[in-house]
């Protein structure tokens, strides 16, 4: 049986149900017939913009409609879209650019100033030009067809484009829509960015199923409050979340929440114990180059979940480190073959060729580097990994690549990133640092450390975490980042990581001091910050990211500030900044007192002590600031 390519399968939706609804987006509704003209006028300009077959197009939106008009219309136009998060620092936006050679860009007004001077712009919303050929003119695609280029984590210091066929995504999206029982009476969540290939599935199963798909907007996707809001008000149906996100979720019934897809990370029993009560509970598995999912499983009973089995036309096999299979009921890593893998990786020959491998009956197959077992009933069971990759709050991380960004700091002979109670710790050599207590000793030195080096004015933490914010996105910088004279090594001139010393406050860029917290407020706000970073000593001037907070323990703070304290506090201006900005407990503290105040709708002056709110201000729409005080 054919398999309809996405937006052909959406087309056909759209001609037979028009006034179906396709879009919720902020108490509005665009219909599936709406989003068709909608794509097909943005198609037809860029045919006009010379886009044809396999043309690269990138697309930097803001969360909203524009993102699916632009998916479809990239694909009907016959090229391929490489998705450009704005969020993302300038520098990485711009290497991705010019890693694709994408040369035009769909980009919003907002994200526009995001991304070089040099590149042809497109607006979404732009009127057609009068040499645009018409909607019949649009040109038929293939199975073959370049569908999109998304960019992964990379061991040698560069994000990756992984380059996706439109057969092997229509594929797996109706092999994931089959497994998931998706219909057209569903209302799917778009919950990830764009940036990540959840995002694709998200689009895929609802806008192929004629459902429609819930948009989140900056407020609703930190796990908390606005995300529960969210999902209940728009009375959604099936989700697919990380499992990190789904444990930072306040428990809510949720009932019209049928089915919840865990996918990304590892699910904890916990988790879906928790929340698989009164609902169909899954975990899916899949690396971005099987073109999203891969295994996908109901959960059931009370152990650790396992993967599930292949979709549809997929094949997994279980190979030893000689590539042949491993007994019965042994580990291996998982080689998936099949209708999902796609062609390789953009401009890096080498490096498809070691990942992309031929196997028995001319197959060909992806190692994917992940470790897992077959169980009695023919299900898989996640083992680890054989590298040192990992999943932060369920992003693919490379370490290699946070280490390369670190080495590439003229003060740093070399670094090593590790993760630790799930923050990443940067450990960067610089000559001339002080030796701390316990580490590399005399004769130890990491190669290419100049043994004789002269000590100079060290490089501090604060410095290297700024200098990875420049072209890391926030959830590859580094929690805390630790400065040596060397690396310690083992006798075999490896980096020895278990004697790599614990970070402390200065190496997450705290005052050595810390400041005790003032106030009932500021003591109430640092408790549960304490609790939450599992008893860490919380100040008053603390940032909570460099605490080893992060934006799904924003959501549960959130949560227990409007639970404790009465307090909505809204997470958009706190997750927005970069991690070496977000909140202290000062500027919690105003937080939770506007929050307070303007959900009384009441106006009040607050006296801080020494505190400069002039960003967090904007938030609360804040008309005057002194030197201590607060008007909301």
């Amino acid at each position: 049986m054919t398999i309809p390519l996405l937006h052909e399968a959406f087309l056909a939706h759209a001609a037979r149900t028009p006034e179906a609804p396709a879009l919720l987006w902020s108490g509005s509704t665009v219909t599936y017939g709406t989003l068709e003209r909608r794509s097909a006028r943005l198609a037809r300009r860029l045919r006009a913009a010379g886009v044809g077959r396999d043309s690269l197009v990138g697309i930097c939106v803001s969360r909203g409609p524009d993102l699916a008009t632009a998916l479809l219309a990239v694909a009907r136009a016959g090229g391929a879209w490489v998705p450009l998060d704005p969020a993302y620092p300038r520098d990485r936006l711009e290497y991705m650019l010019r890693d694709s050679g994408a040369a035009l860009v769909i980009a919003d007004a907002p994200s526009a100033d995001r991304l070089p001077g040099d590149v042809r712009l497109l607006d979404p919303e732009g009127p057609v030009p009068d040499d645009a050929p018409p909607v019949t003119g649009l040109p038929t695609r293939t199975p073959q067809d370049l569908a999109y280029v998304i960019y992964t984590s990379g061991s040698t210091g560069r994000p990756k484009g992984v380059l996706v066929e439109h057969g092997t995504v229509a594929a797996t999206v109706a092999g994931m829509r089959t497994e998931w029982g998706v219909t057209a009476a569903d209302r799917v969540l778009q919950f990830a960015p764009s940036s990540f290939d959840a995002s694709v599935c998200e689009h895929g199963i609802a806008l192929t199923a004629g459902a429609a798909l819930v948009l989140a907007g900056p407020d609703s996707v930190v796990p908390g409050p606005g995300l529960l809001d969210l999902l209940a008000g728009a009375a959604a149906t099936v989700a697919v979340l990380p499992p990190s996100v789904v444990a930072a979720l306040p428990d809510t019934a949720l009932p019209a929440l049928r089915t919840l897809v865990c996918a990304g990370e590892a699910l904890p029993a916990e988790v879906a114990a928790r929340w698989g009560r009164g609902r169909r509970m899954i975990n899916a598995y899949g690396p971005t180059e099987t073109s999203i999912c891969a295994t996908t499983g109901d959960v059931t009973g009370t152990g650790a979940p396992d993967i599930g089995h292949p979709l549809p036309g997929v094949r997994v096999d279980l190979l030893d480190s000689d590539g042949l299979p491993v007994p019965p009921g042994g580990t291996g890593e998982m080689t998936v073959s099949g209708a999902g893998v796609t062609r390789g990786y953009a401009g890096r020959p080498a490096l498809t060729a070691e990942r992309f491998v031929p196997v028995a009956g001319g197959r060909r197959a992806y190692r994917t580097g992940d470790l897992a077992r077959l169980l009695p009933d023919g299900r898989l069971a996640y083992a680890g990994r054989v590298d040192h990759q990992v999943k932060i709050r369920g992003f693919r991380v490379e370490p290699g690549e946070i280490a390369e960004v670190l080495r590439a700091h003229p003060a740093v002979a070399d670094a090593v990133v590790v993760p630790r109670d799930g923050v990443l710790i940067g450990y960067a050599a610089a000559p001339g640092t002080p030796a701390a207590p316990g580490t590399a000793a005399p004769g130890t030195a990491a190669p290419g450390t100049p043994a004789d080096a002269a000590p100079g004015s060290p490089v501090d933490a604060a410095e290297l975490r700024a200098w990875c914010a420049r072209t890391l996105p926030a959830h590859m910088v580094p929690g805390a980042v630790v400065v040596l004279p060397a690396l310690p090594l083992t006798p075999s001139g490896k980096v020895d990581r278990e004697a790599l010393p614990r970070h402390d406050r200065a190496s997450a860029g705290l005052d050595e001091a810390r400041e005790e917290p003032a106030t009932a407020t500021e003591r109430t706000v640092a408790a549960l910050m304490s609790e939450l970073l599992g008893g860490t000593d919380v100040g008053a001037t603390d940032n909570f990211f460099r605490l080893g907070g992060h934006s799904l323990l924003v959501g549960r703070l959130a949560a227990r500030l409007r639970d404790d304290l009465g307090a909505d506090v809204p997470l958009s201006g706190p997750v927005s900044y970069t991690p070496l900005t977000l909140p202290t407990i000062c500027r919690f503290e105003v937080l939770v007192v506007c929050g307070v105040f303007k959900k009384k709708k009441k106006f009040v002056a607050h006296s801080l002590h020494g505190l400069e709110m002039d960003v967090y201000c904007i938030v609360y729409e804040v008309v005057k600031v002194g030197a201590a005080d607060v008007v909301v």
